[in-house]
């Protein structure tokens, strides 16, 4: 799997693979990203005008029209990520800096 299309390789020594494939699981179940906002609630994206996590990220409709032309040109995606972030309480907007 190449990381242009999203993915990624992890070796690890086979006496932790098991330790590692739990680590993968609990990853994609959710459960690590609970643990942290357990830890730590500051954490959470949170719309910095009321404060509410109730978020939906999206790209800039320029960003996927130039990712569907570099597709076009060049025959191969590209990996992009959201940079717009939108509060579904208050509907405040703002660009995501990471």
């Amino acid at each position: 799997m190449s990381v242009a299309l999203g993915g990624a390789v992890l070796q690890v020594p086979m006496a932790c693979m098991e330790h590692a494939r739990e680590i993968v699981a609990a990853y994609h179940s959710g459960a690590l990203e609970r643990e942290l906002m357990e830890a730590d609630p500051s954490a959470a994206d949170r719309c910095p005008a009321c404060g509410s996590a109730a978020l939906v990220a999206s790209m800039p409709v320029a960003q996927r029209v130039l990712n569907v032309l570099l597709y076009l040109i060049a025959s191969a995606p590209f990996a992009t990520s959201a940079s717009q972030m939108a509060c579904r309480s208050c509907h405040h907007r703002w660009r995501y800096g990471g």
